[in-house]
């Protein structure tokens, strides 16, 4: 192989890097909380692109963005682990071409992480929200017979 081609296939894998297989770490220091507390994420996942959240009370609500360099399926295993060991109850996961979407619920509130399998990078969008009020609809009352009234 020439220099030149050999220079330029070293200084590609150097700016690309290569994403992992394996789990991560489940030690103490493997993972960080973003702005929601008690959502734990992947220290690979440490670029935030990002945030939007509102907080009523004790309650914070909202969107926050993360870019790493992992192998979403790997990303998919660790979550699900991470989310289980802190409380949060998987309801469910649904998986596309390029991305999974993966739901929570922890007391009343609810976690949508959606993970996007990109070029060089994976995106996880974290989406928490309270749970809603069930305010069921009055009866309809419809008269019939409208001589009636």
């Amino acid at each position: 192989m020439p220099f030149p081609a050999l220079l330029l296939l070293t200084l590609l894998l150097l700016i690309c890097g290569c994403a992992t297989g394996q789990d991560y770490d489940t030690g103490e220091n493997a993972y960080f909380f973003g702005v929601f507390g008690d959502i734990p994420l992947p220290r690979e996942m440490n670029t935030c692109m990002e945030t939007s959240a509102s907080e009523s009370g004790k309650l914070k609500t909202g969107m926050q963005a993360f870019r790493g360099r992992v192998e979403a399926d790997s990303l998919v295993r660790t979550l699900r682990n991470y989310l289980g060991q802190t409380g949060w109850i998987a309801r469910g996961l649904a998986q596309g071409a390029n991305s999974f979407l993966l739901l929570f619920q922890k007391a009343n509130r609810y976690v949508a992480l959606h993970i996007t399998d990109a070029a060089l990078t994976t995106e996880l969008r974290i989406y928490v929200s309270a749970e809603a009020p069930f305010h069921p609809a009055p009866p309809l009352v419809i008269n019939l017979n409208p001589a009636e009234e």
